[in-house]
């Protein structure tokens, strides 16, 4: 007789009975009976290697389970940034005639709080912060810390007179570094800061 003519419980059988079972306890014996296997084990072992759960089972081999992994440090280092290099693109000059000096502007917004020597009079600079290089015909500011590892460089190669290095300063300001090129002859006129 076809399916759709027997009763439920008659279609289904004794496997509905073992299910019940299977359910009430998949992981242990069923029914706290015991003797009996769960519903893993007994699928694996009714149908073996094509079972299921044969993948989930454990084996008897004999052998120790395997050792869990454990994580070793082979070596620590610290990553340091490298310093990148900045060109300073604002800046402003002033040719005092009277004093006989150059002046040149760069405006850093804040530049006073990092680049002060907390140690010397007012107005001067930390070498470690703000380092100037000058010859009688160029001159080379770098400025560190104002960004995190970026030095701000100001380099003109051919100034556009010759200066007396010796005479010549720079000075930081709450908002901007001031260098003073001493001319090396009073009379020169700077219309521009580079040849």
């Amino acid at each position: 007789m076809p399916f759709w003519g027997k009763k439920k419980e008659e279609a289904l059988g004794a496997p509905q009975q073992e299910n019940a079972g299977a359910e009430s306890n998949v992981m242990g014996t069923e029914g706290g009976s015991g003797g009996a296997l769960s519903a893993l084990r007994e699928n694996i072992k009714q149908k073996q290697g094509n079972a299921y759960y044969y993948a989930h089972a454990t084996r008897d081999t004999g052998e120790a389970p395997a050792p869990m992994p454990q994580h070793v440090v082979l070596e620590r280092t610290v990553s340091v940034q490298e310093e990148t290099t900045e060109a300073i693109s604002s800046y402003q000059m002033l040719d005092d005639e009277d004093l006989g000096v150059v002046k040149v502007y760069i405006p850093l917004a804040g530049i006073g709080s990092i680049a002060k020597d907390k140690e010397a009079p007012k107005k001067r600079v930390d070498p470690e912060v703000v380092r100037l290089d000058l010859t009688e015909s160029s001159m080379n500011i770098e400025i560190r810390r104002y960004k995190p590892n970026t030095a701000l460089k100001l380099w003109i190669k051919e100034l556009n007179n010759k200066i007396d290095p010796s005479g010549s300063t720079v000075k930081s300001l709450d908002d901007k570094i001031v260098v003073r090129l001493k001319k090396a002859a009073h009379a020169d006129k700077w219309s521009k800061l580079s040849a």
